[in-house]
């Protein structure tokens, strides 16, 4: 399973559409891989969706989720007039929980709404 982050871009000074995440997940479609969805609005500098896909591989899985985010951008009416910035699969650190996860750092919880899997 792979992360992709995909950026953003709306007209003008648009501010990123209140859609809650689970009703972007359900634009998934069966065979395509999409497991997870995050909804970044204030990432800089674009705003993010966070997709997590289950591929072969990160080229496969950067392709999924590029499908998926055009789909949403043709489908949602709150996004049709967003575009597609960059379509990047992040480095993860390993071991960010755990024994190992530095001392006094705190799990964040996720805003509600804003992530939902399958």
């Amino acid at each position: 399973m792979y992360l992709v982050h995909v950026q953003l871009s709306g007209p003008g000074d648009a501010t990123f559409p209140d859609v809650p995440a689970r009703d972007v997940l359900a634009l998934a479609v069966p065979g395509d891989g999409i497991e997870h969805v995050s909804m970044h609005p204030l990432a800089k500098p674009h705003p993010t969706l966070g997709i997590w896909v289950l591929a072969a591989s990160m080229p496969g899985a950067e392709i999924w989720a590029s499908a998926f985010t055009l789909r949403l951008l043709h489908q949602h009416a709150l996004f049709g007039k967003w575009t597609v910035v960059r379509v990047a699969a992040p480095s993860l650190a390993p071991l960010v929980r755990g024994p190992l996860r530095p001392p006094g750092s705190a799990l964040r919880t996720p805003e509600p709404d804003r992530h939902w899997s399958r």
